[in-house]
């Protein structure tokens, strides 16, 4: 039972970095275009969720060994970081894409 939960959480861990390394390195690319971010507030928000993830994994990953009711703590956090990725990465990329085609002015 325990072998067969590691396995399991194993392929979700593998999911999740296929679902948000791309996240991270859009985030990290465009987010300097957003008015009043510097690249270097970017880079330092990009190292910080990193780290939050990182404990979020290492959460879920042994509460999942322990039993699946434990890993919600790990996964909330993890799933959290995800959802900050995701908003800032869509938030950048269309900030950058409407100061490329010229329709937005403002922070430039």
């Amino acid at each position: 039972d325990a072998a067969y939960r590691a396995f399991k959480m194993f392929e979700n861990v593998k999911e999740w970095t296929v679902l948000s390394l791309p996240l991270k390195w859009l985030f990290w690319l465009y987010g300097g275009t957003l008015p009043y971010v510097t690249q270097p507030m970017v880079d330092g928000a990009v190292v910080l969720s990193s780290i939050v993830y990182l404990v979020g994994t290492n959460w879920y990953i042994f509460g999942y060994i322990q039993g699946p009711e434990k890993r919600l703590k790990g996964f909330k956090l993890r799933r959290r970081v995800c959802e900050f990725w995701l908003f800032g990465s869509a938030g950048s990329f269309l900030w950058a894409l409407g100061r490329r085609i010229g329709n937005v002015a403002l922070g430039q």
